[in-house]
């Protein structure tokens, strides 16, 4: 995702300060830039564009020859979306029906598991009508599973599993304790998660995690 040019205003900026970084060309002296929502070794790709959707598609395929049985998408709301024009594909939910046909065709019971760190109302559209993705990182119930731990009480997981929205039969929650990312807190409201914190580390009135967090859930 080149431009000659850097592109002011919001860009979908996630972990870095700037979305687009100088990069020098081969053949002259003068800069162009490239988007990157998280890193800067971590150039986008224009999903928008056909032949790299093709591309990618075959990329599946070679590694589900080499015996691969599924595939965890990263941030998945993000490969979706177009950097060149800051706005998502027309129809983006076809290329993770593609994706899923792919996977069916070399492994019929292989998986598609991705991660969508966003509330469940929108986290469900990406099981589709069970031709999406199989399997999801339930970061909310993560969420809700530690605020239950800090005040002691099972009404918040029971809470939770009630508002949970229905899922198409071929399609699953993959829950978790914990995993290699942050501890995403996000489905709380600010008070839940001032709660959390004061139980993680009371020694400490921050509002939020801190180095001895990990340290006093290990204690747990």
């Amino acid at each position: 995702m080149w431009v000659e040019e850097p592109v002011s205003g919001d860009r979908g900026t996630c972990l870095t300060s700037e979305s687009i970084v100088r990069l020098p060309t081969q053949h002259s002296s003068e800069s162009v830039h490239y988007f990157h929502t998280f890193y800067d070794f971590m150039p986008d790709v224009n999903v928008a564009h056909g032949p790299l959707r093709e591309e990618l598609l075959d990329i599946l395929r070679f590694w589900l020859r080499q015996g691969v049985q599924g595939f965890r998408l990263d941030a998945l709301p993000f490969l979706l979306k177009d950097r060149a024009q800051g706005e998502h594909l027309g129809a983006p939910h076809d290329f993770l029906k593609a994706m899923r046909r792919v996977v069916a065709e070399h492994v019929p019971d292989g998986v598609l598991l991705a991660e969508v760190n966003k509330p469940l109302a929108e986290t469900v559209r990406y099981f589709g009508q069970g031709d999406e993705v199989n399997l999801m990182l339930n970061f909310s119930l993560c969420s809700h599973m530690f605020l239950a731990l800090a005040t002691g009480e099972a009404r918040h997981i029971q809470d939770w599993w009630r508002a949970l929205p229905p899922v198409p039969p071929a399609a699953n929650w993959a829950n978790f304790v914990r995993n290699h990312d942050e501890l995403a807190l996000a489905e709380l409201t600010a008070e839940e998660q001032a709660q959390v914190y004061r139980r993680s580390d009371p020694g400490r009135n921050t509002g939020g995690p801190t180095a001895a967090f990990a340290v006093a859930w290990h204690r747990w």
